[in-house]
């Protein structure tokens, strides 16, 4: 067992523009895209490697991440797409964390609220109230701990970002 850091980052801000569109189909609008540009550098500078990824198989979420790798070009990033990220409970999101191999200790999940927020309230016993639209939340488990066992407060948060804190360049 060893330290594990959850990076938590919620998909950026979707278009509305179809309603024909089922959920799970809606791509980002603009102000979501530049958020992604925005909040992709800082979360780099927080020490996010983002060699570990894994991102819910909806389209606006596909996109945060694409859009996160063309703002990081020094950064070869690569991403694995999970369906079962496609929720909105923490402990849906939570049993499929409790099932990630023993080996991965510090991983990027790109999903959904109110799933994330809740599961990052949970994991730290914080309120952060919600993690917005493009938001970062990074965790790090208090000491050595399996993702088997992953419980309440066992983790310590410790950055949350949005990128409304940083001005477009």
């Amino acid at each position: 067992m060893e330290k594990i850091t959850l990076h938590l980052i919620r998909h950026a801000k979707s278009s509305w523009d179809n309603h024909m569109l089922a959920d799970i189909e809606r791509p980002l609008n603009q102000r979501g895209k530049q958020s992604c540009r925005i909040i992709a550098p800082k979360i780099a500078e927080l020490g996010c490697d983002f060699q570990q990824v894994l991102v819910s198989n909806a389209t606006r979420a596909q996109q945060t991440i694409e859009e996160i790798a063309s703002s990081l070009p020094n950064i070869q990033l690569q991403w694995h797409t999970e369906p079962q990220l496609y929720t909105f409970s923490a402990s849906a999101l939570l049993a499929y964390l409790q099932c990630l191999e023993l080996h991965i200790s510090n991983l990027v999940v790109i999903g959904h609220n109110p799933a994330l927020t809740d599961l990052c309230d949970y994991l730290t016993g914080s309120d952060i109230g919600n993690i917005p639209t493009a938001g970062y939340a990074q965790l790090t488990s208090i000491g050595p701990i399996s993702w088997q066992d992953l419980t309440r407060n066992s983790f310590a948060l410790c950055h949350f970002i949005k990128p409304k804190d940083f001005k477009a360049n």
